[in-house]
């Protein structure tokens, strides 16, 4: 889901860099704070589920290390998000480059994680039993529903604070801060 969301938060900072709209600006912030919640939350629920398999909270394991850079990246989003407006966009659309990565680690180097076992569809069927298959695949097809939940949720009360004129002049007034 946090990579979803990121996917999402990086097409919103490229629009705000383009047409430096505000509702794009505050629709990534929105997106940042659920990244992070995600992304925090897979890490530490993923380390309850490590201990007893793999004996330790945390090994330096190639996904694990570039879960935690694109944790790493929300937090830097979310501390700066309002200090450097563009900066902060800017930094969101490079680091989508953590995100291939992400997906791909476990086939590209031999770690503790095991190579991906539902993308291999086909006559030599899933390395996944369909017990497992099923409850994976409602997640996630459930996750999107609930990111644009959020969002949505969020993008309510931002158009409602469109209808105050302080917020498109903050943003001016923080761009020429920097400039």
């Amino acid at each position: 889901m946090s990579i979803l969301v990121y996917l999402v938060t990086a097409i919103h900072s490229s629009l705000f860099i383009l047409t430096k709209h505000p509702l794009f600006l505050r629709s990534s912030g929105t997106g940042t704070e659920i990244g992070t919640f995600s992304t925090f939350f897979t890490l530490v629920t993923g380390a309850f589920w490590r201990r007893p398999m793999w004996g330790t909270f945390w090994v330096w394991d190639a996904r694990l290390t570039f879960v935690l850079i694109l944790f790493l990246i929300y937090l830097g989003a979310l501390r700066f998000q309002k200090l450097f407006v563009e900066l902060t966009s800017i930094s969101i659309c490079v680091g989508q480059i953590d995100i291939p990565i992400i997906k791909f680690s476990v086939n590209w180097w031999n770690t503790l994680h095991q190579p991906g076992s539902i993308s291999r569809f086909g006559p030599s069927g899933t390395s996944i039993y369909v017990s497992m298959l099923i409850p994976i695949l409602s997640n996630f097809a459930n996750s999107p529903f609930f990111t644009i939940f959020f969002f949505v949720l969020e993008t309510r009360l931002l158009i409602l604070s469109f209808l105050e004129p302080s917020l498109t002049e903050e943003i001016e007034a923080r761009e020429c801060m920097h400039k």
